[in-house]
């Protein structure tokens, strides 16, 4: 049987989210044109705002990275955001949910 050890798990989840900023970086750059020297720090900070928030599946970041690089910085204080950021109830797939669903169906569907 297959023992994992607290620090070992610590060790792997760091790999993984450091495989996943590097992801996000190579996506990121893909979406917009950012300066180098900024994007690592950058997605690092959305990616723990999220984590704040609650967000912690691949996906949901990913998504919550794409509203940030649209909205901008303010993204998370923009009312409409802000109202289902803050909402304890939902997930965090829940909330970037409704986020997408505001965007598609308000925001852009005027």
């Amino acid at each position: 049987m297959l023992i994992i050890r607290d620090e070992q798990m610590n060790i792997l989840s760091l790999y993984m989210l450091q495989n996943f900023q590097e992801e996000m970086i190579v996506h990121l750059k893909s979406v917009k044109d950012f300066p180098e020297e900024e994007i690592d720090e950058l997605v690092e900070n959305v990616i723990r705002e999220a984590m704040d928030f609650g967000i912690t599946f691949e996906e949901d970041v990913r998504r919550y990275l794409e509203c940030w690089v649209k909205y901008g910085s303010d993204f998370s204080r923009l009312k409409w955001a802000s109202s289902i950021l803050k909402e304890d109830s939902l997930t965090g797939t829940e909330k970037m949910d409704r986020i997408t669903q505001y965007i598609t169906f308000i925001l852009e569907g005027k």
